[in-house]
């Protein structure tokens, strides 16, 4: 079997979370429906919306920002080195468990269309994570 090329992990990784950071801009702004996301149980004209689907957007910027910093983009000490390398692992158990909830999801886009997608980025983390 081949091995993953790490570069072509990371930058897959980063083009799938930039496709998720689209999604909850399209979202926040109302062109995509916030039933699609958070187990499908969100009141799309409640405040939850903005509040929950800015937390999400900023968290996917700092899981960039974690993996542009393992891939070398971004310059770092040992010391922030050491925790992204950590973080990594962290991300890894994160997308599995993201996604068993897709899986447990009432909405059919996250069921069949994120489950795989999380599936695919828990891979791509976990070459990332045994990167050295």
């Amino acid at each position: 079997m081949r091995k993953l090329d790490f570069k072509l992990a990371a930058n897959i990784l980063l083009a799938i979370m930039a496709l998720f950071e689209l999604m909850h801009v399209l979202i926040l702004v109302g062109i995509v429906p916030s039933s699609i996301v958070w187990g499908g149980r969100m009141d799309a004209s409640g405040s939850s919306v903005v509040l929950l689907e800015g937390i999400a957007f900023v968290v996917m910027l700092l899981f960039m920002l974690i993996v542009a910093i393992k891939a070398g983009y971004i310059k770092a000490g040992k010391i922030l080195k050491r925790i992204v390398d950590i973080t990594v692992w962290v991300l890894f158990v994160y997308f599995l468990l993201n996604t068993v909830g897709n899986f447990a999801s009432h909405s059919f886009v996250e069921q069949w269309v994120f489950s795989p997608v999380t599936i695919i980025m828990a891979v791509l983390t976990l070459r990332l994570a045994i990167e050295r």
